[in-house]
């Protein structure tokens, strides 16, 4: 799904329903897999850069690493990205020094975001490391 952003003019938000099919992030993971349709809302405006900003909403069958059992969690994500054209004729990578005030902002290709992998991003940083399922965590929070 490509969002061109030549459409949006100063002062203006473009909002965007979101509800894709799972078959759009087949590639997540081999393990983890998505149960029904991502949904949500996000809105693109110009401030002084583009800015992609919402939530979705979806489930992931996840694999507990304690007990090997598959379970279903639901996740809310807030997506906010920051963009801008980039100059072809200069380099694409760039050294930044980061703080608490940075904005990372992302190159825009041919002025087109696409968000199916801005949202198959946020879903993959989603996952929890260890997963653990709910009857494995009660469990082990009873033992302390």
């Amino acid at each position: 799904m490509m969002i061109n952003i030549k459409d949006i003019k100063e002062d203006q938000v473009k909002k965007l329903t979101i509800d894709i099919g799972k078959e759009h992030f087949l590639d997540i993971d081999a393990k983890v897999s998505l149960i029904n349709r991502v949904k949500g809302e996000i809105n693109l405006f110009l401030e002084e850069k583009v800015c992609l900003q919402g939530k979705v909403v979806y489930t992931l069958s996840l694999p507990c690493s304690k007990c090997n059992k598959s379970f279903e969690e639901q996740f809310m994500v807030h997506i906010k990205e920051y963009y801008e054209e980039s100059d072809s004729s200069k380099s694409s990578v760039k050294d930044i020094e980061l703080n608490s005030k940075s904005i990372v902002t992302f190159p825009l290709t041919n002025g087109e975001i696409d968000l199916i992998n801005v949202i198959r991003d946020y879903i993959i940083t989603s996952i929890p490391i260890p997963i653990v399922c709910p009857i494995c965590n009660e469990s082990e929070n009873q033992r302390r």
